[in-house]
């Protein structure tokens, strides 16, 4: 296995060289030696190539949900002119800017109650 190859293991990146994705015809000499190899069906090489890193470098997840659900978020997709991954993507990032917005909302309420000298916007910025 040549460094490159490692290299790419390590990194996800794909080390496939376009001579790797092409398959050798029936009686074409395999290298040097002039012996005729046997062909590697397309499917097989590109399952080499392919299989060295996901297509992506975002985490996925896998969820299960109801009819209800599904239909909603269809629905939804469709308005927005967007796929369901994109849509229901969006719904994850919103439902946690919203919690993060209710955990320092209890942060500030709890600032409030506390007796202590406060300073006006002005006072801070001067």
């Amino acid at each position: 296995m040549s460094a490159e190859r490692d290299t790419a293991r390590t990194t996800g990146r794909a080390a496939c060289s376009l001579s790797e994705r092409i398959t050798q015809r029936p009686g074409e000499a395999a290298d040097n030696t002039g012996e005729a190899a046997d062909a590697v069906p397309p499917s097989k090489v590109m399952e080499k190539c392919y299989t060295m890193q996901m297509p992506t470098q975002k985490k996925r997840i896998n969820i299960t949900i109801d009819d209800a659900t599904f239909a909603a978020i269809e629905r939804l997709a469709d308005e927005r002119e967007e796929s369901i991954s994109r849509t229901s993507l969006r719904l994850i990032e919103e439902a946690l800017e919203f919690q993060e917005d209710r955990y320092f909302s209890k942060v500030a309420d709890a600032r409030l109650r506390k007796k202590q000298r406060r300073v006006s916007h002005d006072e801070a910025w001067d």
